[in-house]
């Protein structure tokens, strides 16, 4: 049932997220298994792009339910947000409690908004959350799709990194969050079908506009790995620790590379997170 009137967020209940706790399990299984020799990822979608999941009932092309709630009645939206936002907290601390070294939030569907809208609508509530979350004592990444025009605001949030998508190149988007963040990114994930030759040219390129800047990058053993999961779209590879590292880009024909993701110093993110360092 989409909730779309205020009486349907006026019934939405707030004390039962604790019927998500087969997450925090299932990371304390993972946690168990690798102790301190990988990091560990956990995650919940974004306060706008889960309401919109809840309005739509489901993926939308232009969000119009979504954002008639959200324009017409702004109480009931900001008591959805709000409501949001506190089951969403108790969720990510049963993750970091359960051994989650960094939470990454989900903001799929932000790119259906505008810039105001964003300010207006969507900032406050994602902002809560991430310094929420870091008050946990792990970092934040917030990751949203189609969001060129949105990543200096995105990075006000306070996240620790910013998820950039493949639709920007790398360098302009960094520039847009400030070198001062981390940045995630940003492969797009449907590359990893084409030929290895392409695949790599790809991963040079995101290399080179990282211009120098230390970087994080998969092995091929890590690679292959992946290919070999149903997970593959995951490949949205990895971060940052607070140390002096000497850049360098690797050879492009190295049979090491997969994919990578850039990083800067700024940001403190746990060294197991990252299995090779540039």
């Amino acid at each position: 049932h989409p909730v779309r009137t205020a009486a349907d967020v006026a019934a939405l209940r707030t004390d039962r997220a604790a019927d998500l706790a087969y997450v925090a399990k299932a990371i304390e299984k993972v946690a168990a298994h690798f102790r301190n020799r990988l990091g560990i990822i956990g995650f919940c979608g974004a306060p706008y792009t889960l309401a919109s999941y809840m309005i739509e009932g489901g993926g939308s092309r232009n969000y119009i339910e979504t954002k008639k709630l959200m324009y017409g009645n702004s109480i009931a939206w900001s008591s959805l947000l709000d409501k949001l936002v506190a089951v969403l907290t108790e969720y990510c601390l049963q993750q970091v409690q359960a051994g989650a070294d960094v939470i990454q939030i989900f903001d799929s569907w932000v790119g259906s908004l505008s810039l105001s809208d964003y300010r207006a609508y969507a900032f406050e509530a994602s902002k809560r959350l991430v310094r929420a979350v870091q008050a946990m004592g792990v970092p934040v990444i917030y990751f949203g799709v189609e969001t060129a025009g949105l990543l200096d605001q995105m990075g006000q949030t306070g996240a620790d990194v910013i998820g950039l998508d493949w639709r920007q190149p790398l360098d302009e988007g960094w520039r847009a969050v400030g070198h001062a963040h981390a940045v995630q990114g940003n492969l797009d994930p449907i590359t990893l079908f084409a030929p290895l030759d392409v695949l790599e040219q790809r991963v040079g390129e995101i290399l080179r506009a990282a211009n120098g800047r230390p970087t994080c990058w998969l092995t091929r053993q890590a690679f292959d790995s992946l290919l070999s999961s149903a997970s593959n779209t995951a490949l949205q590879a990895n971060w940052t620790q607070p140390r002096s590292i000497t850049p360098r880009t690797p050879p492009l024909e190295s049979p090491s590379i997969a994919c990578m993701a850039t990083a800067t110093p700024n940001a403190v993110l746990p060294a197991r997170l990252c299995p090779a360092w540039t």
